[in-house]
């Protein structure tokens, strides 16, 4: 069946009615028997003041409200910029900043200004990790003292040196020394401490000599 203008007849039967409407509407709706050339006075189509149909065209002067449910500040602008980053404030980043990165070798660490390697004599202590520690530690008669503040440590001595082989200075002895003669000409002179030289008095003893004369 098909739209029929004439159905229902006025003087059809009520039962007839039902099947027949229906028959009308399946027709206008799925046969599109229906050709509305305009709506309120507007014809569909893609120019100025046409109701705007979506037919791959660009419609003309078409005044969207919303796109996808958000308004017209929810977009940027044509021509619509960011500033670069700063180290303060949020933004692009630019061009100087990317090839600095990209100079970054893959697996690099901050550089922390340390020495890999400490070499003592003919051995090289190396360090175990980026955040290894060396340790100094104080031999015999040595004192270390560190100073945080000015990141240095001072090496001394402290106490007795119990063996050297040579000397090249020293201030004094640990402990003074007392230095006698003994035999026919005896003297003693005590609290020597190598600070400077010493004189020791001397007295002749029963040697058969006599002060300032020679004993042959």
């Amino acid at each position: 069946m098909a739209y029929d203008s004439t159905a229902p007849a006025n003087d059809s039967y009520l039962a007839d009615f039902p099947p027949e409407m229906r028959e009308q509407l399946r027709a206008i709706i799925n046969d599109q028997i229906v050709d509305a050339l305009t709506v309120l006075g507007l014809s569909p189509g893609n120019a100025t003041g046409n109701i705007p149909v979506s037919n791959g065209t660009l419609n003309v002067n078409l005044n969207a409200d919303k796109l996808d449910g958000l308004e017209a500040s929810a977009f940027s602008v044509t021509g619509h910029v960011h500033s670069v980053a700063t180290t303060s404030s949020d933004g692009f980043m630019s061009n100087t900043d990317k090839t600095k990165i990209n100079g970054i070798a893959t697996g690099a660490q901050v550089n922390q200004n340390a020495f890999g390697n400490v070499l003592v004599g003919s051995t090289t202590i190396q360090a175990d990790s980026v955040t290894d520690t060396l340790e100094l530690v104080a031999g015999a008669n040595i004192v270390l003292t560190p100073d945080a503040t000015n990141d240095a440590v001072t090496i001394g001595v402290t106490g007795t040196v119990a063996n050297a082989t040579a000397a090249t200075t020293a201030t004094t002895l640990a402990t003074a020394r007392t230095i006698a003669t003994s035999g026919d000409a005896i003297g003693t002179a005590t609290s020597f401490n190598g600070s400077a030289n010493i004189t020791i008095p001397l007295t002749l003893a029963a040697s058969g000599a006599t002060a300032g004369h020679t004993k042959v």
